[in-house]
């Protein structure tokens, strides 16, 4: 759904750069490119604690959750940023305790070009959670220093544990071909 009327680039761009950096090289806040890209991601972010835009205004845990990742590892883990991001996160779980794209819920045909830029669609907590949004927002969580040992992050592991070898709730993530990808 890249290229959705709206999206940011930018944003994306940023993310694609930071996983080479960071994740690849291991370069951290001291290397001057750093601060510049997570000061920019975290203009990115909403006064309620998302990073969003590379969805258009849809919230999207799974890019938020790598983003954060990312941003932990380049040694920003004590960042007020980071930590709203984090409680985001916790204020989204699905029922089940595990996370959604909420425009996953929107059926296809219904997905209309305003929809992207429109109101972000909340999370109908009742749905059952996909296991990729699931693993890409606990990643924020397994990166930080403290946030990793509380207990909503082990609660929504326990969960994604329980459905390794499961097909996922929603289509793009259905084939057991993705059962043993990482």
């Amino acid at each position: 759904e890249l290229g959705t009327p709206g999206s940011n680039a930018s944003l994306l761009e940023a993310f694609r750069n930071l996983r080479v950096l960071v994740a690849q090289f291991g370069l951290t806040r001291e290397h001057p490119a750093i601060p510049r890209a997570v000061d920019y991601v975290f203009r990115c972010q909403t006064p309620e604690g998302d990073i969003r835009g590379i969805l258009s205004n849809q919230t999207i845990p799974y890019y938020h959750g790598a983003l954060l990742e990312l941003v932990i590892h380049a040694g920003y883990a004590d960042d007020p940023r980071v930590a709203q991001g984090l409680r985001w996160l916790l204020a989204v779980r699905q029922d089940d305790r595990g996370w959604i794209v909420p425009v996953q819920a929107v059926p296809a045909r219904l997905r209309a070009r305003e929809m992207w830029s429109g109101p972000a669609i909340p999370p109908d907590r009742a749905r059952p959670s996909s296991h990729l949004a699931t693993g890409m927002a606990l990643r924020a969580f397994a990166a930080h220093p403290w946030w990793r040992s509380c207990a909503e992050a082990h609660a929504a592991g326990a969960w994604l544990a329980s459905r390794l070898f499961q097909p996922d709730s929603y289509n793009d993530r259905r084939a057991p071909s993705y059962w043993t990808k990482f």
